[in-house]
């Protein structure tokens, strides 16, 4: 079964009658709260915006506060890259109040990486490529969009490129374009993964089976300045401690 699927199963199986009470789709992130209090988050793929022509983005808009949870957490098997970011954030806003034993070491330090690792990035995280570029032997990155930097390789090249790699940094955002299992596949030489970003659902029992060795997410503190700077196009760097940061190591089965 897809990874997204047992998302959305296991996210379905938690809802107890849940409604989303606001929802806020940013140009950086879309956040879901829910009646319960309960906020998540999902990042906003607005480069693939251009590929909807339509001056509305999003089916039924207008219609989404009051309508149950579970009507939207499918949503993240959307094509739509708006609506599966609206799918996305209702499973994590669903599972946000499950408490995670956070570790506070280096992320580097719990993937134990070497000096002598390749490491593979898929998605540009500017402080991680830095710190991996500092610490491994040889790092490659993988982006959709900042392809015009030298040393950024296209997603095109992934499938060739990522089985020399010990180590890879997955962003979160292949759950949203639906390529996260592909990855995992083409990582099967890795001796650690992690999963990371704030749209990462910090559900240990659905990944710890995909050989993912790090869930690296946020946990809200504060959704009603997480909602303003999502509404005012606020990215992960806006958050703070609006929305700390979460590391779990994963048992390995």
């Amino acid at each position: 079964m897809a990874t997204i699927d047992k998302l959305i199963d296991y996210a379905l199986s938690e809802n107890g009658g849940e409604q989303i009470a606001d929802l806020r789709i940013g140009l950086g992130y879309t956040a879901v709260l829910l009646t319960s209090g309960a906020c998540g988050l999902a990042c906003m793929l607005r480069h693939r915006l251009i590929q909807q022509h339509s001056c509305s983005l999003l089916a039924h808009a207008g219609t989404f506060v009051g309508t149950h949870v579970a009507d939207v957490i499918p949503l993240l098997r959307s094509t739509s890259v708006v609506e599966a970011s609206v799918g996305l954030a209702a499973i994590n806003a669903l599972t946000a109040n499950q408490d995670h034993p956070s570790s506070d070491e280096n992320l580097f330090d719990l993937l134990q990486l070497r000096s002598s690792d390749v490491v593979g990035i898929v998605g540009y995280i500017g402080p991680i490529v830095n710190e991996a570029r500092r610490r491994a032997r040889e790092v490659m990155v993988f982006d959709e969009v900042r392809t015009d930097m030298s040393d950024v390789y296209d997603t095109s090249r992934e499938q060739e490129l990522l089985p020399e790699c010990d180590m890879t940094i997955i962003s979160a955002t292949s759950l949203l374009n639906h390529t996260f299992d592909d990855l995992v596949a083409m990582s099967s030489s890795a001796r650690s993964m992690c999963l990371m970003g704030p749209s990462t659902p910090l559900l240990p029992g659905i990944f710890q089976s995909k050989g993912i060795t790090v869930l690296a997410g946020r946990q809200i503190q504060d959704s009603k300045k997480v909602l303003q700077i999502v509404s005012e196009a606020g990215g992960t760097k806006r958050f703070g401690e609006a929305a700390r940061k979460i590391n779990l190591l994963l048992k390995q089965t």
